[in-house]
């Protein structure tokens, strides 16, 4: 659902203006707003005239969610890579995802905490699965941020404290 709500929200054919499009999750309509200039989604309830602040409430908390999920999936999208272990300054054990204990096919770089230098390369079908299951992050146990999914670039083996950092 999440693919399909991003696509549809992404400027056709590489346009780079905002767009707007609206979703009907179950009995309620969202309006869901892209802005490719700043890489974010923007999600609000259309809340009609008359009705209570608890459901206005409950709308906004889930159009708050939406948000964050569509964010944080479009991040992984664009930070994922083919993991070839041949192309890293490092042994085969560094490249284990934390989840799945192997090396993984197409992989992400995920901070290891909000406020972290330190990187851990994920499976991204896996941290997919974790974000899908509103799970907090696997090694710090924080909420997971988009803030914290980095490139391939900002990322390298720091052979002096055997990890991966950032740049």
């Amino acid at each position: 659902m999440l693919d399909s709500i991003r696509n549809e929200a992404r400027p056709a054919d590489g346009g780079t203006g905002s767009t707007e499009i609206q979703v009907q999750l179950s009995d309620v309509l969202y309006q869901v707003c892209h802005r490719p200039d700043k890489g974010l989604f923007n999600v609000v309830p259309l809340c009609e005239p008359g009705l209570d602040r608890f459901s206005c409430q409950v709308r906004e908390g889930n159009a708050k969610k939406l948000a964050k999920e569509l964010n944080i999936s479009w991040k992984i999208d664009l930070c994922n890579f083919q993991v070839e272990s041949g192309s890293f300054a490092c042994s085969e054990e560094y490249l284990t995802c934390p989840i799945t204990m192997a090396i993984p096919t197409n992989g992400i770089f995920v901070k290891a905490s909000s406020r972290s230098d330190v990187c851990h390369l994920f499976d991204k079908e896996a941290f997919f699965n974790v974000l899908s299951l509103e799970l907090r992050h696997p090694l710090s146990q924080e909420p997971i941020r988009s803030d914290m999914i980095v490139r391939k670039s900002e990322c390298y083996f720091n052979t002096e404290r055997d990890c991966f950092t950032l740049r």
